[in-house]
This record gives C-alpha cells, sequence and structure tokens, in this order.
C-alpha cells in the first residue's frame, strides 16, 4: 500500500493529461471522454483522503531530481506529497472538475474538444499547486494555471470577455511576479546564509531552515510585501479585487465554479504554505493591518453585493466577503481561528461553486441573469429551486451546514485574539474587527436570502423570449444537473453535522504552520499596532554564523525603499580616422598555428558553400536546391563541430573555449530555422545570394565567437554586417522598405567606424592586438576611456541597446519576416559574446569596473523600460516585435551588469554569464519561431504586417493556420516567461543573478534588488503586448480566410520545430541550464556533478606582438 499511494497521486496529476491526448472526435465523445477521467481522478482523490492519516506531513511522497541533484549546489525537485493543508484542497479540486464538465455539457457547443482539454489542463496545474514541496515547481503549476483560464474566459465567455480574460491575466501576473522575486529571495537567503553552500527549492527544508535562523526583520517584511502582492491579488483582498467581479460575470459557467471553488483559494493557500511558517515575525507585525482589510472587504464585498442585479455579479462580491472572513480566521493567527478559516475555504468552494453551478442552469434556460426579470420561478423549477436553498443557506451559515461550522470557529478565533490574547495596546482595534466581522455575517444573509426570495418566491414571473432564445417550455433540471450538484450537499451537510472529521486531518499540520507566528506575535507589543515588542529580533549577514547573531535597534526595522539612481552620458558623435599606424598595426597579428586550423573547419564549411552558391547561382535560373545546399552545409559544418567538441585552444588569435562552442551550436541552430524560413518565394529574384549571404553571415558569428584579438573580431563583426546589408536589399517591398534598408546600411557603418575607431585607441593604449595582453597592459587614461566608449557604442547598435536602438523598429518594418527573424537574434549573439570577451579586460582595471556595472545597469533599465512601453502603442506586429527585441536586449544587459559586478556570491547556475547564454537561447527560439509562423501565413502575394490581420487566426479553418496560431500563443507566453515555457527559466535565470549580487560587496545589494523588481515590472508591462496578439488570434472573428503561401512549408515547419523547444525546454531544462553554465568563462555548470561525456582538453600557445613605437598608455 506504501508504494501505491505515491503511485495514485502521481497518477491524480498524469491523468488530465492523458485526457487531453484523448479529448479528440465529435462532441458527444470529448465530454465524455472529459467526465471519465474527472471523475476517476476524484475516486484516487477519494481513496487517497481515506488513506490519510492525521499529521502526516509527507504523504503519498514522490520526489525525483529536476535540476540539479542532492549532490549538485543548486537542488529543484519534482517533489510532490499531501499534508493536512493541502489534503482537503486536493480532493474538492477533483469534486469540483466533474462539476464543471458536468454543467458544461449543453452550455458548450463550439470547439468542444479544445474547451475540454483546457479544463483538463486546469486541473492538472490546480492540483500540481497544492501538492508541489519545492517552490519552482509550485511557482510553475501556479503560473499555469492562468492560461487555460485566460482562453476559457476569453472564448466561451461572454460579451465582454476579452477585456475580463486579459484583466484576469494581467492583474494575477504582475502580483506572481513579485511573488516571484519573493521566493527567490528566501531561497538566496538561506542559500547565503546556510554554511552547507547549496540552494535548495524545498519547501519543508527551507521552512525547517528559517525557523532555526530566521531572516532579519526588515528582509522579513520585504519579502512579506512581494508575497502579498502575488496572493493578496489570488484571493482577491481588497482593495484588490476589482479584477474578479468582472472575471466572474464574463466567464463560462464552469469557469466562475472553478474560479470560485478553487482558484481563489490559491491565494489563502500561499499564505499559509508560505508566509506564515516562513516570515512569523513579519506576519505577526503585519497582522492587523491584514485583518483591518479583510474585514474592510467583509463588509465592502456585503454592501456591493445588495446592490447588484446580476446574479452572477452578487454571487462574486460574495466570496469578496467570504474570502474576507477566511483571512480573517487565518490571521488571527490562533488555533481556532486559522482551523476555522481554512475550513471555510472548503466551504466557500462549495457552497459558493454551486450557486454559479445553479446560476448558470437557470441562464441556460431563460437567458438572463437579471434578478428583476424573475419571480416565483420555484413553481416552475422546484428542484432547482430546492438546491438554491440549500446553497443559499450553507452560505449564510445556517446551524447543520456547513458553512456555520466555519464561521464559527473562525470567529470564535478571532474573539478569542481579540479579547484574550490581544497586546494592550492592540485590543481596541482588534475588539472593533471582531465586531464589524459579524456584521457581514448579517449583511450575508440580507443579500443572499434577498436573491432567493426576488427569483424563487412570490408571484410566477418568467422573462419574456426574444427573437435570439426561445425557452418555453422550460424545464426542471436534469438527471445531470441533479448528479452534478448532489455531491455538493452531501459534503454541504456532512461538513456541518460533523466538522471533526475534516478537522482532525487538518489540526496538526496547521499548529505547525502557525506556531512560528503565534510565538512572534506573543513577543511583539509596543505604543501602537505595528510597534514589535519582547524578544530581539535577529538579523544574519551572508556570512555570520549562529553564533554571532545580534539584535538590531528598532530603527534598523524600519523597511526603506531601495533609492534609483540613473547614469547618463551625453553622446560624442566621433567619426572614423584611417590612419597608416592603425593599417600597419592590423596587419601585424600573427596566424594562429597550423595544426590549430582544424578547429576552425565549421566555419570554413560555411564560407566556402557561401562563395560556392554566389558562383554557381549566376548560371542557374532556378531556385530550388539553394536552400537545400544551405541546410546541408549548415549540416556538414555541425558535423565537424561535433568531431571537433573537447578540443580548446587559447593563444593570442584563438578562444576556442567553452563559451565559443556553446555559441557555435546556437548559431548553427539558429542558422537551419532561417534557411527553412527561406523556402518560400521572395519578393525579389536573388535566393542563390540571399542564401550564400546569410551563410556568411552565420561564420562571422561564429567566427566572433572565437576571436582572440582585435583584427578577428573586428572582421568577424564586419562579415555579419555586409551580407546583412544584402539580405535587406533583396527583401526591400516598398519605398519604405528601401529606406529601412538605406537607414540600417548607413547606420551601420557609423556604428562600424566607431568600432573600428575604439579598437584603434586600444591598440595605442595597450600595444597589443591580443585581448589577453590588452587586460594585462590597459591602463587608466584618456586612450583607455575613449577606447572603451567607443567600442561599446559600436556594439550597442547591434544589441538595439538604448540609445543605439532607433533604427530598428523601421527597419523590421520595411523588410520581411525572415529578415526581421534574422535582426532579433544574430547581431545580438555577436554584439554579446563580443562584450563578453571585452569585459575580461574591463574586470583587469579596478579604476574602470566600478563605473563599468553602473553603465550596464542604467543601460539596462531604459532599455527595457523603453522597448516594453513603446511596444504597447504598435500596430505593425514587426515593429512591435522590434520594441519587443529592444526590451529584451535590456533583459540580457542585467546578466551583463551583474557579470560586471565584483563579488557575486550565487553558485554558477545563476552567475551573470550563464543567465545570459540561456536567456540567448530561449529568446532566440520564441522569437525565431514567431516570425516563422507568420512568414507561414497571409496570402499568395502579401505577408501579415498589422496585428489585426491574425484576427481569429485559430478558428479560420484547415490545420495549418490553427496550428500556427497556437505556436504563436506559445512563443508570446514563452516571452512573458510564463511556465512552464522556455522563457520562464531564462527569466528565472536573469532575476535571480540579480538578486544574489552582494556577499563581500554588500553595498550592490540594493541596486541589483531594484533592477530586479524593474526587471519584474517591466516584464509584467509585455505581457500586456504579448497577450494582445493572443487575443486577436482566439478571441475574435477572422476578418477573412486568406490561404496559406506557397512555398511557406519550411516556414512552418520551423515554427513548429520552435514550438517543440519552447516546450522541452520549458518542461526538461536541466541539460540547456548544464550547458549555459558549463559555457561560462572560467568555469564548469553547477547543475553538473559529473564531467562532461566529452573531456575539454585546452590547448594554449603564445603569441605576443612586440610593443610598438608607442608607450602604453601614452598620449598619441
Amino acid at each position: 500500500m506504501v508504494s501505491l499511494q505515491p503511485n495514485m497521486l502521481l497518477a491524480t496529476l498524469v491523468l488530465p493529461l492523458a485526457g487531453v491526448a484523448l479529448a479528440g472526435g465529435d462532441r458527444a465523445r470529448v465530454r465524455q471522454s472529459a467526465l471519465v477521467t474527472t471523475t476517476i481522478n476524484f475516486l484516487l482523490a477519494a481513496f487517497l483522503v481515506l488513506q490519510y492519516l492525521p499529521g502526516t506531513e509527507a504523504f503519498a511522497l514522490v520526489d525525483w531530481a529536476w535540476l540539479g541533484g542532492t549532490d549538485a549546489p543548486v537542488d529543484i525537485r519534482f517533489s510532490i506529497a499531501l499534508d493536512g493543508l493541502s489534503l482537503w484542497l486536493f480532493a474538492l479540486t477533483t469534486l469540483l472538475m466533474v462539476v464543471a464538465v458536468l454543467v458544461s455539457w449543453e452550455a458548450i457547443r463550439e470547439h468542444a474538444s479544445t474547451y475540454y482539454r483546457l479544463l483538463l489542463l486546469l486541473e492538472t496545474g490546480m492540483l500540481g499547486v497544492f501538492v508541489a514541496r519545492d517552490i519552482i515547481l509550485f511557482y510553475v503549476f501556479f503560473e499555469f494555471t492562468l492560461i487555460p483560464l485566460f482562453f476559457l474566459i476569453g472564448i466561451w465567455g461572454s460579451e465582454q470577455r476579452r477585456h475580463a480574460a486579459v484583466k484576469f491575466f494581467l492583474f494575477t501576473l504582475a502580483g506572481s511576479l513579485l511573488t516571484f522575486l519573493g521566493l527567490l529571495a528566501i531561497v538566496l537567503w538561506d542559500y547565503q546564509a546556510s554554511p552547507l553552500g547549496r540552494m535548495t527549492f524545498s519547501i519543508p527544508q527551507l521552512t525547517a531552515n528559517l525557523a532555526g535562523n530566521p531572516m532579519p526583520f526588515g528582509l522579513q517584511l520585504a519579502v512579506f510585501v512581494a508575497l502579498f502582492a502575488g496572493f493578496a491579488i489570488k484571493v482577491p483582498l481588497f482593495p484588490l479585487h476589482t479584477w474578479l467581479p468582472l472575471a466572474h460575470v464574463q466567464a463560462p459557467t464552469a469557469g466562475s465554479v472553478i474560479l470560485a471553488g478553487v482558484l481563489l483559494k490559491i491565494g489563502t493557500y500561499g499564505f499559509l504554505r508560505f508566509n506564515l511558517p516562513m516570515l512569523p515575525e513579519a506576519t505577526a507585525w503585519c497582522m492587523p493591518w491584514v485583518l483591518s482589510l479583510s474585514v474592510i472587504g467583509i463588509i465592502y464585498g456585503a454592501l456591493v453585493a445588495l446592490a447588484q442585479e446580476d446574479m452572477k455579479r452578487l454571487i462574486a462580491y460574495s466570496s469578496v466577503s467570504h474570502l474576507g472572513f477566511c483571512m480573517l480566521g487565518i490571521f488571527s493567527l490562533n488555533r481556532l481561528g486559522v482551523q476555522g478559516g481554512v475550513l471555510q475555504m472548503i466551504n466557500h468552494g462549495l457552497s459558493t461553486g454551486g450557486l454559479f453551478a445553479l446560476v448558470g442552469m437557470l441562464y441556460e434556460r431563460y437567458h438572463t441573469r437579471q434578478i428583476r426579470d424573475y419571480g416565483g420561478i420555484a413553481r416552475r423549477l422546484p428542484i432547482l429551486a430546492f438546491f438554491m436553498l440549500v446553497m443559499t443557506l450553507a452560505s449564510i451559515g445556517l446551524p447543520g451546514l456547513n458553512g456555520f461550522a466555519g464561521e464559527f470557529l473562525l470567529l470564535l478565533g478571532m474573539f478569542q485574539r481579540a479579547w484574550t490574547e490581544a497586546p494592550p495596546e492592540w485590543a481596541i482595534g482588534l475588539r472593533g474587527i471582531a465586531v464589524l466581522a459579524v456584521t457581514g455575517v448579517i449583511l450575508g444573509a440580507w443579500y443572499m436570502l434577498s436573491l432567493v426570495q426576488r427569483v424563487f418566491f412570490g408571484p410566477l414571473r418568467e422573462p419574456s423570449p426574444d427573437d435570439r432564445h426561445d425557452h418555453s417550455p422550460v424545464r426542471d433540471l436534469s438527471f445531470r444537473e441533479v448528479m452534478a450538484l448532489s455531491p455538493l450537499v452531501v459534503f454541504i451537510v456532512w461538513i456541518g453535522v460533523q466538522p471533526s472529521f475534516f478537522l482532525e486531518r487538518m489540526a496538526p499540520t496547521l499548529d505547525r504552520i502557525t506556531a512560528g507566528s503565534e510565538e512572534a506575535l506573543k513577543a511583539q507589543s509596543g505604543p501602537g499596532w505595528g510597534e514589535p515588542r519582547g524578544r530581539e529580533s535577529l538579523s544574519v549577514s551572508a556570512k555570520q554564523s549562529p553564533d554571532s547573531l545580534q539584535p538590531i535597534r528598532h530603527e534598523e526595522r524600519l523597511f526603506a525603499p531601495v533609492a534609483l539612481a540613473s547614469y547618463t552620458a551625453s553622446p560624442t558623435a566621433i567619426a572614423a580616422i584611417f590612419s597608416g599606424t592603425t593599417l600597419a598595426a592590423l596587419t601585424a597579428a600573427p596566424p594562429p598555428a597550423l595544426n590549430d586550423l582544424p578547429l576552425v573547419i565549421p566555419e570554413m564549411i560555411l564560407i566556402a558553400v557561401a562563395v560556392l552558391i554566389y558562383v554557381t547561382g549566376a548560371f542557374f535560373d532556378t531556385k530550388k536546391p539553394w536552400s537545400w545546399i544551405a541546410l546541408a552545409a549548415i549540416a556538414a559544418a555541425a558535423v565537424t563541430l561535433w568531431a571537433i567538441s573537447g578540443r580548446g585552444v587559447v593563444d593570442g588569435s584563438l578562444q576556442l573555449d567553452a563559451l565559443s562552442y556553446y555559441i557555435r551550436w546556437l548559431t548553427l541552430g539558429v542558422a537551419a530555422l532561417l534557411v527553412l524560413l527561406t523556402f518560400r518565394p521572395l519578393a525579389a529574384p536573388g535566393t542563390p545570394e540571399y542564401v550564400g549571404s546569410l551563410l556568411l553571415v552565420i561564420a562571422g558569428t561564429m567566427l566572433i565567437s572565437w576571436a582572440g584579438n582585435l583584427i578577428l573580431l573586428f572582421l568577424g563583426l564586419e562579415l555579419v554586417s555586409i551580407p546583412t546589408y544584402i539580405l535587406l536589399y533583396l527583401g526591400r517591398r516598398d519605398v519604405l522598405a528601401r529606406e529601412a534598408t538605406a537607414k540600417y546600411f548607413f547606420l551601420s557603418i557609423l556604428a562600424s567606424a566607431l568600432l573600428l575607431y575604439g579598437l584603434t585607441f586600444f591598440y595605442g593604449a595597450t600595444g597589443s592586438m591580443d585581448l589577453a595582453a590588452g587586460a594585462e597592459l590597459l591602463g587608466v587614461g584618456p586612450l583607455a576611456g575613449i577606447a572603451l566608449v567607443l567600442i561599446f557604442a559600436g556594439l550597442g547598435f547591434r544589441i538595439t541597446a538604448v540609445p543605439f536602438h532607433f533604427y530598428a523598429p523601421d527597419v523590421y518594418q520595411g523588410t520581411t519576416h525572415g529578415n526581421a527573424g534574422l535582426l532579433s537574434i544574430i547581431p545580438k549573439i555577436a554584439g554579446l559574446v563580443a562584450i563578453v570577451r571585452l569585459t575580461t579586460v574591463i574586470i583587469a582595471v579596478p579604476d574602470l569596473a566600478p563605473y563599468a556595472w553602473r553603465v550596464a545597469l542604467a543601460l539596462s533599465i531604459v532599455t527595457m523600460t523603453l522597448g516594453n512601453f513603446m511596444a504597447l502603442w504598435q500596430d505593425n506586429v514587426r515593429r512591435l516585435m522590434a520594441y519587443s527585441s529592444i526590451a529584451h536586449a535590456g533583459y540580457l544587459l542585467i546578466a551583463l551588469a551583474v557579470f560586471l559586478a565584483p563579488g557575486p556570491t550565487l553558485p554558477a547556475a545563476w552567475d551573470g554569464v550563464s543567465a545570459l547564454l540561456l536567456y540567448l537561447l530561449v529568446y532566440a527560439v520564441a522569437t525565431i519561431g514567431t516570425f516563422a509562423a507568420l512568414a507561414a501565413l497571409g496570402h499568395e502575394d502579401k505577408q501579415i504586417d498589422g496585428v489585426d490581420e491574425l484576427a481569429g487566426l485559430a478558428w479560420t479553418g484547415g490545420t495549418v493556420r490553427p496550428m500556427m496560431a497556437w505556436c504563436m500563443a506559445a512563443f508570446m507566453f514563452s516571452l512573458a516567461g510564463i511556465p512552464p515555457l522556455a522563457g520562464f527559466w531564462g527569466k528565472l535565470a536573469i532575476f535571480s543573478s540579480a538578486l544574489g549580487v552582494g556577499g563581500e560587496a554588500g553595498g550592490l545589494r540594493g541596486w541589483f534588488i531594484a533592477l530586479a523588481v524593474i526587471g519584474v515590472l517591466n516584464a509584467a508591462v509585455a505581457a500586456a503586448y504579448y497577450l494582445r496578439i493572443v487575443g486577436v488570434m482566439f478571441f475574435r472573428l477572422p476578418l477573412a480566410t486568406p490561404g496559406v503561401k506557397r512555398g511557406a512549408g519550411g516556414a512552418g515547419l520551423a515554427a513548429v520545430v520552435c514550438g517543440l523547444l519552447v516546450l522541452l525546454i520549458g518542461l526538461g531544462p536541466n541539460a540547456w541550464i548544464r550547458k549555459a553554465n558549463q559555457a561560462r568563462p572560467g568555469g564548469r555548470g553547477a547543475f553538473s556533478v559529473e564531467e562532461s561525456s566529452k573531456p575539454f582538453r585546452l590547448i594554449r600557445h603564445d603569441h605576443r606582438l612586440p610593443s610598438p613605437s608607442i608607450a602604453p598608455g601614452s598620449d598619441c
């Protein structure tokens, strides 16, 4: 039996996914499959509940290594189990899913297969939240629930469904991103305070560690606020509730049942799982304020419900009031109150879920939810009236039903806290809260009984049928509907008659969860509500041991906001001067050793094939074979690269290290996808030139990855830039396109001139063309400063960092989707790798390093903020993606700032360069996939330009366009960083690396915490315009049904491959993160315990230039 229970728990998560795969065919088969799946899942959950022993903390434990492992510095696990807190929420979810399927039986007639698949995916997400024992796994499920419900509301909702879906998604996402930072802060604090040097994400382990070694009070309070932002919106707690009424009213019936019954409980569950046990002092300090907001929500929700004429809206506001009661019990911080609060969470799910189901059944018959349209309906529908009365009496807390047991316990706990356990200075306030909460019970009875009286009793008054809906004759509840509601009534009566059966299974776990907060509350007192007293709060620095803990003064507890400083530099236009000295220096570099040439064969293959295509293409008129030849060249380069992988060379010219191999593999992968985009007709002839130029661009990017001196670096950058001019010229379509091509051409030449001039100054300052030698010889002086400014100005153009970004929107808009995809990733790879190589020089100069990270930090803030906000106003899809590309350059600059900052203390998993490399990968896949999907769509003679042209893409028939719509949705969610897609891991690495900066250089911590917060807020802004694209594709009717381009199969294949990669990287990121870690300069990855399967052999050569006549560091 012991081995059976974990398998059954795992089956409850997997079974809905199997149901997703089986939910095909006609409407009857789909709904039957969904009903069987959810019923079996409920039976499995019931069996697990009956087997559960009170007090068990890890019942039916399933624990697998997901990322890293127990011997690695970072350990993220797929760990699931049940305890007393999650047990009943788990069972409630499976029960309400059966109800959701049954109430959708006749209501959902269009796209039924998609509807039930989304419903089953939502079940997996909700169950995963309650059983997860790892913070990352919890957050993945926590955020994943947004996606299915977003589609359920937006596609099958009422008139304002699009607005409701977007508002729901953005509200909850904005809060949960701050929660994400708070959870990361908990993990990083534990890692830095632990002597073991191991980063764990295990929720039970972190709870135990923080109980023995608590955070300092100020940090606890900051983390509490971050977690509060996400959980309070989920509850929702006043005044963060404004999204809920609209979402409830516009959602389909099943969506309202699940939203009220389960999803709102995720917020209260989060408070119980994280805030109370992990942040006890902050919880005790915030208790009066949370209680105040709770009682305001109770009364506000009840008063607004009294004024409603829409039944759904009334019940939605009743949820605001009832969840206020749940929060009141939880934050009373005593045994009775917490048990009552948790029991009331279950009660609300049963009664309010049933109320929404009944309103939906009534709407199916009369097609109106307005209370004034009804009267005396009990005469026509007596069975429905009976169920409505039971649910109403349970909701208002009638003795003998479930609502009474929960409300009585939580109010008793609140009164106990206010009258017998409150500090004297808090007593009046807490007693006022307790009394006001009782008035909420009275108001709740008022609006619910008024609803029942007006609708079901009195003279019979039925809504008049209209032209669209004829509801005569109206029949009472069917057998299916009775079976959907009967289990809810059984549990309502069971909990009301025998609450001890439910309480005894949750009580031991809840006692352990609240013990720390109760102790912290007992230790606090003072002249006012917010003043701690008694036990002194402990402050532990990152390197202190428990023996060195020191009490902190009260003024040190105050939570001060982190001040932000901006670093600006006025750009100066400098013309490039090609002097004789410069040309002599450029010709003085020694060639690499001949025995090292095999290591660069992949680049040689690409260049040779490009030349071959250029030459032979002039003699053949056909366009068909060139893309195939390019793919063959890329495959040959990949085979060669595999053969030489593991061999490294570091000398004056070559830097063939792990970083170069990672970039070369990434570039080849991107190249294959871009070549697939060439399988379509161009607006102008010249396919051989296009394919050949593309191969040269790829070769140039790969060359930059191993360039060890200034000549090779500049050569690689120009090998990227010059063929790009040809690609843009071939992709021109109109006057605007030609103007954009000319703009890119001239600005790129200017950037190259600035770069070359900077490299000249670098040589003048160091007397060496080698980067490694330059790091040793570069001094602080006018030449060094001018050199670095000019170099980074030239490279900033390539990565589209502000203020060098202004060409991108026009160029993207004026070119083809394939060219836009190339511009969005290839120059970024080239520019960022060049910057990483050059930062080794900066770090080696002590007087330059303090300025470098500040500049990178300021540029990252400006770049991502400008890019995201400008994207909000764009109607052209490529122009929107151009600003998206600028914003992602800002995220990448966060990682660069971390790399430049002194003293990062995180393991290599979250090192700045590792985060940058991982982010480049996930960004490249999603962005190229987006342009590939766009390239596969449209008319024969016109590509898609405007966002509105994507209207109704998912419902236009056929297979290609709906497939591209779902791929596009995956790419948009990935770019927004939504789990479980690849983009989430990129955001995790970036923000974790920023939060981990500190250690010995503790003064940096505030700057990078602020940077991470700004980055998270930017991610929430970005989600708005990504959701706009998704909403247009799925929530709007198609304007037309344009045909798919002839020859677009390659682009469609590229989109599907990228879609699969986005999903595979998201679900199995371990290998990808390990490769990014191993590629960081100077170290192996933290996720990797074992050595690489192909050991890396490094060969060093010493090729130094003789010093020129100009002394290093002197003025010219």
